[in-house]
């Protein structure tokens, strides 16, 4: 709230929440975006904006066709990491060989893990084999 309140040139304790309106937090949304912040730290900003706003609403200091309007604004959608692939045997062989052949106990642990991870194959998220 300190950083939102500062980029209006306020202090938490004084900025006017009940006063916001969707023009003004697209605009504040905006600045976080110029200051090179990630998508995921501009949607939290976004997040708590609306949960202030929420209860200056229930509070009756801010009408609610105001609210609604900052409630519709959507979070930037973020990208997923693509799916990865199954590894084939010959490639596993290599990581296993690769870390049999590093220097120190460190080697043999790593390879041994792959192993194990390999051996028992993918898990479902009840735990049990696929």
């Amino acid at each position: 709230m300190k950083q939102i309140a500062s980029l209006c040139d306020h202090e938490p304790d004084t900025f006017p929440w009940h006063r916001l309106d969707r023009a003004t937090v697209l605009a504040l949304l905006e600045k976080l975006k110029q200051k090179g912040l990630a998508d995921n730290t501009r949607n939290l900003y976004l997040s708590i904006i609306k949960g202030v706003t929420r209860e200056a609403m229930l509070h009756q200091q801010m009408a609610d066709h105001q609210f609604s309007l900052i409630e519709q604004i959507r979070a930037i959608k973020l990208q997923r990491l693509a799916v990865g692939r199954a590894l084939h045997i010959d490639e596993i062989a290599k990581l296993i060989d690769h870390c049999l052949h590093d220097e120190g106990a460190a080697g043999v642990r790593d390879a041994a893990l792959l192993a194990i991870l390999f051996g028992c194959g993918p898990q479902t998220r009840g735990g049990g084999h696929h």
